[in-house]
């Protein structure tokens, strides 16, 4: 095996293992599971909006509904993460993260480059017309408009999401980490930084916290583009950086078919690694945040579960057990967030 960055390691989840923090001690999770009442609130909400969602698509008449569904259908850790916000701040919240599913999804949902670039520029106008008052007649424009005269929400953030999403479209894999990592800062970073502002604490553009947000973003593109390797590999499509593939001689075959592979561990592993030392940074320096704005940070709870995850998985990113949901993710976003920590 080649070594790490924290030098030669016996194997790969000796060597992660040094990167991640403790976990929550099975008797402090059984005891919170015991007081149902209280640790049961985000299942609780969960169903809530749930039923809601359901029923407001059915009838077509709620926007805020329609929204909700769709994030809890797409971006399901993010929806767990957002009903823990304060309750001023959800709503936005939920219609930005909203908006950044509609732009993840174009690339799913259509067969041509140029039938993508008119989905995005679609929503590129969307966004002007939103800021000048006359949103387009769709749901999550509608509930992007409402919460940009709630909340001092960023134009620029907006419009730099649906720009970055033009790489996406190409299906290329990236030339390095740094690569993914730049492309993180433009698809992730920006969604953490208007949840943020749907806070409401003021904190200005060039603040400590928003780079710790950055930080955080590019944690959450590291591990997104590696949790999506499996999905897509049937389609031929592959973000991990080509610089390391080659270098450990990756098979596209393999690659293609999901098979288990030595050189693709060391892959994930390399990747995994710079996710962990973005993470690790954060939590290192989330004391400094104020405690009301620690809630924006939770997505790096279901960062740091899908990394120890891919530890116990040696890496293996075609591993059956991280293709299914985190049973324990909605205890420990309640029990991090109670505590305000990562």
């Amino acid at each position: 095996m080649n070594p790490g960055p924290f030098g030669q390691p016996a194997n790969h989840v000796a060597a992660f293992s040094k990167m991640s923090a403790p976990m929550m001690s099975t008797g402090v999770l059984r005891q919170l599971l015991r007081s149902r009442r209280q640790l049961l609130k985000l299942p609780e909400i969960e169903r809530k909006y749930q039923s809601r969602s359901s029923f407001a698509i059915v009838q077509g008449r709620n926007s805020s509904s329609y929204c909700l569904e769709l994030v809890r259908k797409y971006d399901y850790e993010n929806f767990l993460c957002t009903l823990l916000l304060p309750s001023h701040a959800r709503a936005g919240a939920i219609a930005v993260r909203a908006f950044n599913v509609e732009l993840a999804r174009v690339r799913d949902t259509v067969s041509e480059t140029q039938i993508g670039l008119m989905r995005l520029q679609f929503w590129l106008d969307a966004v002007d017309k939103t800021f000048s008052g006359a949103p387009p007649e769709q749901p999550v424009a509608a509930e992007l408009y409402k919460a940009t005269q709630r909340h001092r929400i960023s134009k620029g953030w907006l419009k730099r999401l649906v720009e970055s999403r033009n790489q996406s479209l190409s299906s290329q894999p990236f030339d390095s980490i740094r690569a993914m990592e730049e492309y993180s800062v433009n698809t992730v970073s920006p969604v953490n930084y208007l949840v943020l502002q749907c806070l409401d604490l003021g904190l200005s553009v060039d603040s400590e916290h928003l780079q710790l947000v950055s930080r955080l973003g590019r944690a959450q593109g590291l591990s997104s583009l590696l949790r999506s390797t499996a999905r897509l590999a049937p389609r031929r499509i592959c973000y991990l950086p080509s610089d390391l593939m080659a270098r450990h001689a990756v098979k596209s075959d393999r690659l293609w078919r999901g098979m288990d592979d030595p050189a693709i561990r060391e892959v994930a592993f390399e990747v995994a690694s710079a996710a962990n030392r973005h993470l690790e940074h954060v939590k290192e320096n989330l004391s400094k945040v104020p405690r009301e704005a620690r809630s924006a940070f939770l997505p790096g709870v279901a960062v740091a579960s899908y990394l120890r995850r891919l530890q116990r998985a040696d890496f293996n990113l075609f591993h059956p057990a991280l293709q299914q949901r985190d049973g324990w993710l909605p205890a420990r976003l309640w029990w991090r967030n109670w505590r305000g920590t990562l």
